[in-house]
């Protein structure tokens, strides 16, 4: 019975260790948790919000026509749809594609082919952008309804506009653009109507900047999120 008291007391002895040795090395794993939540993930959020800012910043850098902080006049053009009376200040808070249609250009299909690109991988994607085609040339209204119809445009994110000659050579000269150049350029402009940078539309290298920097012009981060690039970084906006 004596030998058995023994045994019993050392199994006994041997459990309560094992059980100490468990609450031990579940005290370190709080520990562990704990000096996590507190040091480590703080640390984690201020990196990647400190990177986020870096990487918006850094986009924001190459729209270098955003230096010269130069306004899109407010001039008054005519929708080809309706006839409506559209300026810059009339589309409200929104990023703007400005693109520069003449019909006598023979090599700008493939312009056509990226500005229908942007509205089917970006704009679809959010009410926030708009895109005016402003008609170099004007003939009638109802060439210009033409174009609509066979490019198939949406005409609630996609705007032929119109003006007299006089009053389009004005604007252009207005925002720094050769009237030369015109038709192939894209002019991304930001939500206060300010020149972010001109974009070469015959380039797809140069349009998918374009459209990289539009979204960090967007006015939410929830509109930004719905907008999905391969290299696209968590950019925040300066408010």
């Amino acid at each position: 019975a004596f030998i058995y008291d023994v045994i019993n007391s050392a199994i006994i002895m041997n459990q309560d260790k094992s059980t100490s040795g468990s609450q031990k090395t579940k005290k370190i794993v709080l520990m562990v948790l704990a000096t996590s939540t507190l040091v480590i993930f703080p640390f984690l959020a201020l990196y990647m919000s400190s990177s986020g800012l870096k990487a918006y910043k850094s986009l924001k850098a190459e729209m270098k026509a955003y230096r010269d902080s130069l306004n899109v006049p407010d001039i008054t053009f005519f929708s080809a749809l309706n006839e409506q009376r559209i300026s810059i200040a009339s589309v409200g808070d929104k990023v703007l594609i400005a693109h520069f249609y003449d019909p006598s250009c023979k090599d700008c299909d493939s312009i056509w082919t990226q500005l229908s690109r942007v509205h089917d991988e970006f704009i679809k994607k959010t009410k926030r952008v708009q895109i005016f085609t402003y008609a170099l040339q004007f003939d009638s209204t109802a060439q210009l309804k033409s174009l609509i119809s066979s490019k198939n445009l949406d005409t609630l994110s996609w705007t032929i506009l119109h003006s007299a000659p006089e009053q389009m050579s004005d604007f252009l000269k207005k925002i720094k653009l050769e009237s030369a150049k015109a038709p192939y350029y894209f002019v991304l402009i930001d939500r206060k109507g300010i020149i972010a940078n001109y974009y070469d539309a015959r380039k797809p290298s140069e349009v998918n900047n374009m459209m990289k920097h539009a979204t960090i012009l967007l006015p939410a981060k929830e509109d930004r999120k719905k907008i999905k690039f391969k290299r696209e970084k968590d950019v925040y906006q300066d408010q």
